[in-house]
């Protein structure tokens, strides 16, 4: 099974994977200097992938998976790999920064990208 699918697509297997697991607190100082502050949201996801080399076709496939022609990027439903529980959840994530280096064509002559990243968070 692959770390990360959306739907059907399962990302290619990759050579880094980063989960965070964060929480969102609300909060100040009350009148003699104590923290006061209240749960926003709990259990907020952000997942960071990298590539070694990635082809050009898989890079523009994973890409694609949040792109929309009307609307550009779109968040989706996301499996992954949970650090938390060593389990695979789904939640609704959009995708952040992604960068790549074109190295062109390979030994292979395969088009492609070293050191590809992208990062996931959830909504």
């Amino acid at each position: 099974m692959a770390l990360i699918t959306i739907g059907a697509y399962e990302f290619p297997s990759p050579t880094g994977y980063n989960s965070t697991t964060k929480s969102i607190v609300a909060g100040g100082q009350n009148l003699e200097g104590k923290f006061i502050g209240s749960l926003v949201k709990d259990d907020i996801h952000v997942i960071s992938v990298e590539w070694g080399f990635i082809t050009a076709i898989d890079w523009s496939a994973i890409l694609a998976n949040f792109r929309d022609a009307s609307m550009g990027y779109v968040s989706q439903d996301v499996t992954f790999l949970d650090q938390d529980t060593n389990t695979y959840i789904e939640r609704e994530m959009s995708i952040s920064d992604r960068n790549s280096n074109l190295i062109g064509i390979n030994a292979d002559g395969v088009m492609g990208y070293n050191g590809a990243t992208l990062a996931l968070s959830e909504e």
